[in-house]
């Protein structure tokens, strides 16, 4: 396993090869994608050991690997799969055409409309009508992700949190949740367990807990 990692990801970040090196505790350095690949080679064996795993998590890994071959070759040619490739694609077809740098100022204003949520306004949502950017899950199906989390991870419990508790929530991150109770000071559940949290785990105390301070005295108590 690859663990330890000291160097700063800013390195990774502004290398569009995938070819920066990150240099590990133990002096040894690797690059964005093959640290990629010490993870996926843990899923690969989780996938490989347990038959009863949801039926989607083996097409998952194995969609993993694939694009971490793609991208050790030439992470270009995921043009139309990850985001990041598809808004430089775009960037450096326009300045082709353009003839123009990185100092054009309508660059800029293409970094920002390419993530514009709005349909209608956002530069991806053109290449998604064109065809140009590859989708992985249908329109319903994103929609009810929205509002039905996974069972099987923390997300339920976060999920379940925001419908029940909204009006007390103060804030929310992948391994916490922060709740207003009021006078008193921001109370903070973590949960940094991403296997804890499922409905199995939390379905009875959620439903015992009429306010989020019921919910909050129980798992500190």
């Amino acid at each position: 396993m690859c663990f330890g990692v000291e160097h700063p990801f800013k390195d990774i970040s502004h290398d569009p090869t995938c070819k920066a090196l990150v240099a590990l505790k133990s002096d040894k350095k690797l690059t964005a994608v093959e640290l990629q690949r010490c993870f996926h080679a843990g899923a690969q064996r989780y996938v490989e050991t347990h038959p009863d795993c949801h039926p989607t998590y083996p097409a998952i890994v194995a969609e993993w690997g694939a694009v971490l071959d793609r991208l050790a070759r030439d992470p270009m040619q995921l043009y139309r799969d990850i985001d990041w490739v598809m808004k430089l694609h775009l960037v450096q077809n326009y300045m082709a055409r353009r003839h123009s740098g990185w100092d054009d100022p309508r660059i800029a204003m293409m970094d920002l409309q390419y993530h514009d949520v709005r349909p209608e306004k956002g530069l991806y949502y053109l290449l998604e009508r064109s065809g140009a950017a590859r989708r992985m899950l249908a329109e319903e199906e994103s929609i009810r992700a929205m509002e039905e989390p996974p069972e099987d991870t923390r997300a339920y419990f976060r999920g379940q949190c925001l419908k029940k508790f909204k009006n007390q929530i103060f804030g929310v991150n992948w391994d916490s949740i922060s709740f207003n109770l009021g006078d008193g000071p921001i109370q903070r559940i973590f949960m940094e367990e991403p296997t804890r949290g499922t409905k199995k785990h939390v379905q009875r105390l959620l439903d015992q807990s009429a306010t989020a301070a019921e919910l909050v005295a129980k798992m500190t108590s």
